[in-house]
């Protein structure tokens, strides 16, 4: 008898923040989040320029988009704040399989 394994699906949503926050406290939760990605994707750039030549993540563009954006929050974060609002912040992580082939491995040769 064949048995066909069936493949696992991934599929996988965290809530990483949830609440309700004075605009301070959303400046430290998100700001150092932002600083966190665009630190991770500074290291990545130099370690793949290090390793193979160039930025095969792509992570320069990336970063110029995080800083954009964290721009953007500050500038709303500090409107809130001069308002003494309270926010509602919800930040949900999903996670699903990807089948490609590896980017690294593609654009290494």
């Amino acid at each position: 008898m064949y048995w066909k394994k069936k493949a696992m699906q991934i599929e996988k949503e965290f809530n990483l923040i949830k609440g309700t926050f004075k605009p301070t406290q959303a400046i430290v939760i998100l700001l150092e989040l932002y600083n966190y990605k665009i630190g991770f994707h500074e290291r990545e750039k130099f370690s793949n320029l290090e390793r193979y030549g160039k930025d095969v993540l792509n992570s320069e563009s990336r970063i110029v988009e995080l800083k954009f954006e964290r721009k953007e929050l500050e500038q709303l974060l500090k409107t809130a704040q001069k308002g003494s609002l309270q926010l509602s912040i919800e930040c949900i992580i999903k996670i699903k399989e990807k089948n490609d082939v590896g980017k690294i491995d593609q654009l290494k040769n």
